[in-house]
């Protein structure tokens, strides 16, 4: 007989807070909900599970997404599970001091980070 060595990767994607795009038409529109924080003030999403979301083919229109925000060390995507994205799951561009940590991406059609 031979031995064979098996591992697997256990990802954890629940979450007790949810925000969920249409499902319906998900894959034939390839259209969900994004987000962005512009410009100044801030954004803090922890432990937060973002579920169809992003539209493919369409810039700037990411699950979530700093856009020229400069320094921000207040703004926060920490622990979130992005699942299901039709675009970049997490994009951050013109930011600087932000945490971005902990996060799992799912089935992103893009780039992940």
């Amino acid at each position: 007989g031979h031995m064979f060595e098996a591992a697997a990767e256990v990802v954890n994607l629940e979450r007790s807070i949810l925000i969920t795009g249409e499902h319906d038409d998900f894959y034939e529109s390839l259209e969900g909900f994004s987000t962005a924080m512009m410009g100044s003030g801030s954004i803090d999403v922890r432990y937060t599970r973002l579920e169809y979301c992003g539209r493919r083919d369409k810039m700037g229109k990411y699950c979530l997404h700093f856009h020229m925000v400069g320094t921000c060390p207040e703004c926060v995507f920490q622990g979130n599970a992005v699942v299901d994205s039709q675009q970049i799951g997490i994009t951050i561009h013109g930011t600087q001091m932000a945490l971005i940590d902990q996060n799992t991406l799912w089935d992103a059609r893009a780039a992940g980070i």
